[in-house]
């Protein structure tokens, strides 16, 4: 076999391996795909054969691989995973659909670890609350997403609706999250795109009741009491519930460094990194170059914050202090407006 053919399957394999749910089955499921003997398989993996190239385009496309990343190995070049080129969001329950796959992807990693730098409150604390999930949806439906049965209508939390099928699953993916030990990285800042979102609202008259604008707030000062906790306890929980000892949980906050939503998940067997394309649209990679140089960075920047979370007790204070000021001001304005 030549070095170099050898040298492609073997890496190959070894992405498959890696992205593979069940690498014990692995074998297994590549058979069935390529309608091959198990053993007509291992030897394909232990590069005793070659794999011709029907095979080879089979498995980069079901295990979705980059080629450039098995030719390319020692290049600048990083491959992206950006369904919405190929796939445009053209639902609410797609959108949710495909971040509730990767979270149960990444729960059958035992030692799963997520870190996350955020300009925004992370989409997962928002699905605590309803309401707030609700008007996030909108806004995005409305103008990212630009969905047609949004197109000129105002925001209303009795006529706007997702169903309880998206609800369910937006609690769903709030607690795998939970259940995944995490770090955040915030700053003070962290509140100003929702109180801008709700502002705009508000002065271009496109809530269809404004006093909702106030229920808003009121839900984002009682998501921050529930973040406060979380970040006392060090412990990742839905609102309403009791912690468990899963989900342990770190907060720093960043006030020097400008960020962008970043999230980067890592374990044993599997790392992606997870970069904002246009909030909340995210694109995906598990380029090894990539991941070793996110988890690179985020020690970088958590040695250049301030732990907030557990024993920081007086920072912590401060800090969220600093929040529900924020959230004050921007009520009283609302509250003049309407």
């Amino acid at each position: 076999m030549k070095k170099k053919t050898k040298s492609l399957q073997y890496l190959l394999f070894k992405q498959i391996k890696r992205k593979s749910s069940d690498p014990k089955e692995c074998a297994n499921e590549i058979a069935s795909l390529l309608g091959l003997a198990t053993s007509s398989v291992y030897r394909r993996i232990n590069c005793e054969s070659n794999i011709n190239m029907d095979e080879l385009m089979k498995l980069v496309k079901y295990y979705n691989i980059s080629l450039d990343n098995l030719l390319f190995t020692n290049t600048s070049n990083v491959s992206f995973d950006f369904e919405a080129l190929e796939r445009p969001i053209q639902s609410i329950d797609g959108f949710i659909q495909n971040i509730e796959d990767d979270l149960l992807f990444m729960r059958q990693h035992k030692d799963m670890k997520i870190s996350y730098a955020s300009k925004d409150i992370p989409i997962f604390h928002f699905f605590n609350f309803k309401e707030l999930t609700l008007f996030k949806f909108f806004i995005w439906g409305r103008t990212i997403w630009e969905l047609p049965d949004l197109q000129d209508k105002k925001f209303s939390l009795k006529k706007f609706s997702v169903g309880k099928k998206v609800l369910n699953r937006t609690r769903s993916i709030l607690e795998l999250y939970n259940k995944i030990e995490g770090t955040e990285i915030w700053s003070t800042s962290i509140l100003d795109n929702t109180l801008s979102q709700i502002n705009y609202y508000v002065y271009s008259e496109l809530f269809e009741k404004p006093e909702e604008a106030l229920l808003l707030c009121k839900q984002l000062r009682t998501l921050l009491d529930h973040l406060y906790e979380i970040a006392r306890l060090g412990k990742k929980f839905s609102y309403g519930v009791e912690p468990e000892e899963k989900g342990t949980f770190s907060l720093y906050q960043n006030e020097l460094t400008l960020i962008n939503n970043t999230i980067l998940a890592e374990s044993s067997r599997f790392n992606a990194v997870y970069l904002t394309v246009d909030t909340p649209n995210f694109m995906k990679s598990d380029d090894d170059k990539l991941c070793n140089y996110k988890k690179e960075w985020f020690e970088k920047i958590k040695r250049r914050s301030q732990l907030i979370s557990v024993e920081a007790e007086r920072s912590r204070v401060r800090f969220f202090n600093q929040l529900n000021k924020r959230l004050n001001i921007a009520e009283a304005n609302i509250r003049s407006t309407i």
